[in-house]
């Protein structure tokens, strides 16, 4: 037995291809299997576009159908009486909509696309919810039957108001990958990338204001973490030092960023914000909050936003950075534990972002051993990663650089092949789109 729905979904999706366009995903649910799918336009293509977005469509409905994972009496039981008694619509109300939010929440906070919102239940109203999610259930996954009338035109005309929003967004499917991980996984999003989409669609339309406050609000959470971890992995302080001495009310963020950043971050990170930028939005926020309640007279909107897109540039890298940090204890362990079984130098292991790992091994006082001897490196630093994110892919996510004296280049080992080389630095791998700084 199977419950399907829709919900109403304006939106457009871009992409390299027609086929890139089709999104769906699944997940299980403790005892129920969940799918989502996109029902949409035909797409079309964009002559001069740009060749990763060329294509685009325009989505109606997403699609949501859910199952039974094992179909035993108990069970089939229980999900059938969501369908046929009328006492249990808070019980469909429920399953119906809270599978829809956690698809929704994941959208927009993982593919940062505003004017998606969470459905916020009335729990007085089920059946409004459950007429206009149109559920459908199923015996033998062939025939359809609804569950409950449509909404009729008397309701239209006394005033009913839909749960469906007015905005279409539009996001592209590169950042579907890290959609599709937080559905499957449940992920929660942490704060900075909550207020960071807030701030996004409050740019969008137009109130500079509250795009201002959500930015600044999300820096100084994502800022505290990132010092925290930061003092108590890198300089070994005590929780209560750092407390007392760092993380004070009276050290405010505008000492912070002033004075911290520049001890804390690499001159790469530095070099992708304006720290002037930010402290001018500090202030402008400041006075906003505890002066006049509004932004400056003086100050042009193109200033503003130039401003709030270094505090988002700011807030991404300080994420990265505090969950690199986060995970620093844990891979030094894992490459203390492959050099002992190699007998060669410590692995400096680095989590790049999302799933990627960047490991170099600098022979500087032994000889590097033989070609064998790396293949076997590059196998065991797999097996422990593997173990420490489950959704690692060494074919796909390990980048190895062995080094001999003077940062030569002896080989690398990616894409699960070794490729020996003689070279000078070898480049990373690209930062994906979102993680850059923001189009000024």
């Amino acid at each position: 037995m199977k419950i399907r729905y829709k919900y109403n979904f304006n939106s457009y999706i871009n992409g390299p291809s027609a086929e890139s366009l089709n999104l769906a995903t699944s997940y299980q649910n403790d005892d129920l299997i969940v799918t989502a799918k996109f029902d949409s336009n035909n797409p079309i293509e964009m002559e001069d576009a740009d060749p990763q977005t060329k294509w685009f469509l325009r989505t109606k409905y997403l699609v949501v159908e859910i199952g039974l994972v094992k179909t035993d009496s108990g069970s089939r039981g229980g999900f059938k009486s969501l369908v046929g008694n009328p006492d249990k619509r808070k019980d469909l109300m429920d399953l119906l909509v809270d599978n829809l939010n956690r698809i929704m929440r994941s959208i927009r906070n993982y593919g940062v696309v505003p004017y998606i919102q969470e459905i916020k239940k009335n729990l007085a109203e089920p059946e409004v919810y459950i007429r206009e999610l149109q559920p459908e259930y199923s015996e033998d996954d062939l025939e359809y039957k609804a569950i409950s009338e449509p909404i009729g035109l008397g309701a239209i005309l006394s005033g009913y108001k839909g749960i469906t929003r007015e905005e279409t967004p539009t996001f592209d499917v590169s950042s579907w990958p890290a959609i599709e991980e937080a559905i499957q996984d449940n992920l929660e999003p942490t704060p900075e990338q909550e207020f960071f989409t807030n701030a996004i669609e409050f740019l969008r339309i137009g109130n500079i204001r509250m795009a201002l406050l959500e930015s600044i609000i999300g820096l100084e959470i994502v800022l505290t973490q990132y010092l925290k971890i930061y003092y108590q992995n890198r300089k070994r302080f005590p929780i209560k030092r750092i407390k007392d001495k760092i993380l004070t009310p009276q050290f405010g963020l505008t000492a912070k960023v002033a004075g911290l950043l520049v001890l804390t971050l690499s001159d790469k990170d530095l070099k992708m914000f304006d720290t002037q930028k930010i402290l001018s939005a500090i202030r402008w926020r400041n006075d906003v909050v505890h002066d006049t309640g509004h932004i400056p007279q003086g100050v042009d909107e193109l200033t503003l936003r130039d401003c709030i897109s270094d505090v988002l540039t700011l807030s991404k890298i300080l994420a990265i950075n505090r969950d690199q940090l986060h995970q620093e204890p844990a891979l030094s362990k894992i490459a203390q534990k492959v050099a002992e079984s190699n007998k060669s130098p410590i692995p400096s292991i680095r989590r790049i972002y999302g799933h990627y790992f960047h490991v170099e091994i600098s022979y500087f006082a032994i000889d590097p051993p033989d070609i064998g001897s790396f293949n076997k490196i590059a196998s065991d630093l797999s097996s422990e990663l593997v173990v420490l994110d489950t959704r690692f892919i060494s074919n796909k996510h390990l980048y190895v650089r062995f080094i001999r004296l003077f940062s030569k280049t002896i080989a690398y080992w990616r894409k699960g092949k070794l490729e020996i080389i003689e070279e000078k630095d070898s480049p990373l791998p690209a930062l994906p789109r979102n993680i850059e700084p923001l189009d000024k």
